[in-house]
């Protein structure tokens, strides 16, 4: 019997995260370019040891960055950016608008259950669902060791 193949670790779904990650990456880097301080911006950005002080706290001058791009965005939105899109750009960024949407609410749903446990066996009904929330936080584990290493 061939052993089923889990869509997550395939090279394909890889080649597609790669190339939805590069997409996405596109369209945001245009939009950053409309800040009228992005390569300041983004030459701070790069230098690790003035994003946070001695404590691991944001630093003073990041906080002061984070502000200034909030204003940028605020005053910016990336809907009116998108209007120099093409249609396709446009459908992606509302397809990972939704997700988050979808992820922010889940989470909020999680939080707020009673029974952690039966709010798991509800959402997660299928052994596919499963597998992929497994591998989620297996990923997402290691991800948080690399980074702490």
């Amino acid at each position: 019997m061939a052993e089923k193949t889990n869509q997550i670790d395939s090279p394909k779904s890889n080649d597609w995260k790669e190339k939805m990650f590069r997409h996405l990456k596109s369209i945001l880097d245009g939009y950053v370019q409309k800040f009228p301080q992005h390569e300041e911006f983004l030459a701070f950005m790069n230098n690790e040891n003035l994003l946070y002080d001695e404590n691991n706290r944001p630093s003073e001058e990041y906080k002061k960055w984070i502000e200034k791009v909030g204003t940028f965005c605020r005053e910016n939105p990336l809907e009116l950016a998108t209007e120099e899109l093409d249609q396709d750009k446009i459908e992606v960024l509302k397809g990972a608008k939704d997700f988050l949407d979808k992820q922010k609410e889940l989470m909020k749903s999680y939080r707020e259950a009673s029974d952690k446990e039966a709010w798991v066996d509800n959402e997660l009904d299928s052994e596919e669902k499963r597998e992929t929330f497994n591998k989620l936080v297996e990923e997402s584990t290691n991800n948080a060791l690399n980074n702490n290493v």
